[in-house]
């Protein structure tokens, strides 16, 4: 039976690509986890480091790099580069558009019914809770904004959507069908996140993305879409830190 998207990697490199990117993480927040438990002594320069901002950001690019960099190397060990294998299809301008609006709109309508469940049944669902502040993390200086904006708007959506879409996506779709293949990685595409709180509307964010992808054999669409959204969600954060929105308003 023909595959839906033809990938060039096997379920072993899948295997190896996803084990040698987890070690990596581990890799690394493994020492930062340990010396807040207290297992490890903290080192003279930790507290000086510890709560700089570029040493945060600094930890959030060495991320985007760890998730990218092995897939990258080992498939154009084995198989050669093409921007191709990735799913980096032309997909026509107006195409583009109207998937993208409809993948927001799809968003939002849904977001709004489970919001509104809520809100009449006074029903807390367990992951459906606002996602942590990122300023609250990596500052609310000038310049920590813009480097926090590249990184979040630019670099994240376009490395994620080559590994959890052009890689992840494609394959289980190949391997186990559009349904499930589409449901597993947007599993992982959630978990991954460690947002535990708001692992729901991620997962579903993922569905969407995962559904622009299959219709189009592109990612293209799904990048604009994820920069758009991480964009707006960017925006409206820096808007309720400046005053500019009173969230106690609106709640």
């Amino acid at each position: 039976m023909k595959k839906y998207f033809q990938v060039a990697w096997s379920e072993k490199d899948v295997k190896i690509i996803i084990s040698i990117t987890l070690f990596l993480i581990l890799l690394v927040a493994a020492p930062s986890v340990l010396l807040k438990m207290g297992y490890l002594p903290e080192p003279p320069y930790y507290a000086v480091i510890k709560d700089n901002i570029f040493y945060k950001l600094g930890l959030l690019l060495i991320q985007e790099i760890i998730i990218l960099a092995p897939l990258l190397i080992y498939t154009t060990k084995k198989y050669g580069f093409k921007w191709k294998k990735f799913g980096f299809e032309k997909v026509g301008i107006f195409k583009t558009i109207f998937s993208v609006f409809g993948g927001y709109i799809a968003y939002l309508g849904i977001t709004i019914l489970i919001t509104t469940f809520i809100v009449f049944t006074n029903i807390k669902i367990p992951g459906y809770q606002i996602q942590e502040n990122i300023f609250e993390i990596f500052g609310d200086k000038n310049l920590e904004l813009i480097i926090t904006g590249i990184i979040v708007i630019v670099i994240a959506p376009i490395v994620e959507e080559i590994f959890f879409r052009g890689f992840l996506l494609r394959f289980f779709v190949d391997k186990t069908g559009v349904f499930y293949g589409s449901v597993v990685s947007a599993l992982i595409f959630a978990v991954f996140h460690l947002q535990w709180q708001s692992i729901i509307p991620i997962f579903i964010l993922g569905l969407i993305i995962n559904h622009m992808v299959i219709k189009h054999k592109s990612i293209v669409p799904a990048i604009i879409f994820h920069v758009i959204n991480n964009g707006i969600a960017f925006t409206l954060q820096i808007l309720i830190l400046k005053d500019v929105i009173r969230i106690d308003n609106i709640i």
